[in-house]
């Protein structure tokens, strides 16, 4: 029986966010990535737009926050940790999703 060894994979971490109902988005928090023992700590910043496909009037906003490597398959606990929330225009953000995308060369 031959038997495949998996390599090690490096992911891009992506938060994804929407404004309020009054179209207000506001980032700036200082938030820290913990899987696998690793700890990313970054600020949810606008980085781009993501254009929702359920409606043409919804999109999101994408921050990207630095790279995490899964060792191999299997199951693993991630923990997002707010440190400090901006919510000076009293909305802060509402978090949709957050995404590891699979990088080249892991």
């Amino acid at each position: 029986m031959k038997r495949h060894e998996m390599k090690q994979l490096r992911f891009k971490v992506e938060i994804l966010t929407v404004p309020s109902r009054r179209n207000v988005w506001e980032g700036g928090h200082d938030v820290t990535v913990e899987v696998v023992g690793q700890s990313i700590r970054f600020t949810v910043n606008e980085d781009g737009r993501v254009q929702s496909s359920r409606s043409p009037h919804q999109w999101f906003v994408q921050s990207t926050g630095g790279q995490v490597t899964i060792p191999a398959a299997g199951v693993y606990t991630l923990t997002l940790r707010p440190r400090t929330i901006n919510a000076e225009q009293g909305v802060s953000s509402c978090l949709c999703s957050l995404v590891l995308r699979p990088q080249e060369g892991g």
